[in-house]
């Protein structure tokens, strides 16, 4: 017979949500948590364009815990379920280390002047932007490997999800700072700019009334960041449109922008590739004068 099932969700925003979902005696899905995943989907309004990380959870009376159950679970009639969403912010398009893009000499050649106009301007942690009295001029960290690619296409994209799924996990700077409550301008960058990469992923242009609406989530879920004085919202929302415009920023040809990111991921292989290619250059110039002294 078919069972009937409470699934809760706990969006950050919101009161806690709950909806029963029955799981027939035969579905299309090879478990019930996969029919319950899609269901669950559905039924809270997430968007089928985002990637996302699901788990169930159900409570255990020899543990007195929730725990995640797994994914050939038996589900019985009448069970109580936890419903947790997270962000899946990893591109599958990221070339990785070891198999990466062939380049031609116009690449490198490239390459390297995209990597010169990197060290000579201004530095991207460097970069400012507007905000109220509680974050101003905060640094502007690299950016986030969940930025991968930017074509010249925008395709037709829906709205962000709504609630919106938080990352789960932060970098332990910024996890230690939330549970102290005692956020620097540091911290209170990476924390944006992780956030900003979170919503990215779903959605390349937010509106005015999605960046309102996350920022509102974000001092809902850590009251300790509003301002003292000004405008509730207005820092974090410009910090976010800001991060945007960094992330859009990114125009270069598609070979030199997937060397980049590659890049911008492994700082050391950054350093060591700029080294490298310095010394190469400086070879080739020596070269050539030997060569010209020879011949003259």
């Amino acid at each position: 017979m078919p069972r009937s099932v409470l699934v809760s969700y706990s969006p950050i925003s919101h009161v806690e949500r709950n909806k029963v979902i029955t799981i027939p005696d035969t579905h299309d899905e090879d478990t019930d948590l996969m029919f319950l995943k899609r269901e669950c989907l559905k039924s809270f309004n997430f968007g089928s364009n985002v990637s996302l990380s699901v788990v169930f959870q159900k409570y255990d009376v020899d543990w007195d815990s929730f725990v995640d159950l797994d994914d050939d679970c038996y589900l019985e009639h009448k069970d109580k379920l936890r419903f947790i969403v997270t962000p899946q912010l990893h591109d599958s398009s990221v070339p990785s280390e070891t198999n990466g893009p062939s380049f031609q000499d116009s690449d490198v050649k490239d390459m390297f002047c995209s990597i010169e106009e990197m060290v000579d301007d201004e530095a991207p942690s460097q970069k400012k932007f507007k905000s109220d009295d509680d974050i101003d001029d905060p640094v502007l960290p690299v950016l986030s490997p969940a930025v991968i690619e930017v074509h010249e296409e925008e395709k037709q994209e829906g709205p962000l999800p709504d609630p919106f799924p938080f990352p789960k996990n932060f970098s332990s700077e910024v996890e230690l700072a939330l549970s102290s409550q005692k956020m620097t301008k540091e911290t209170t960058s990476a924390f944006l700019s992780q956030i900003a990469s979170a919503m990215f992923f779903y959605k390349r242009k937010p509106t005015k009334e999605e960046y309102t609406r996350v920022a509102k989530d974000i001092l809902l879920k850590y009251p300790f960041m509003k301002p003292s004085s000004g405008s509730t919202t207005g820092g974090i929302i410009q910090a976010l449109i800001d991060r945007f415009k960094q992330f859009r920023r990114i125009k270069k040809p598609q070979r030199v922008l997937q060397v980049q990111v590659l890049l911008v991921q492994h700082p050391l292989l950054f350093q060591s590739v700029y080294q490298l290619l310095k010394l190469l250059f400086l070879l080739q110039e020596k070269t050539v004068h030997h060569l010209s002294l020879i011949t003259s």
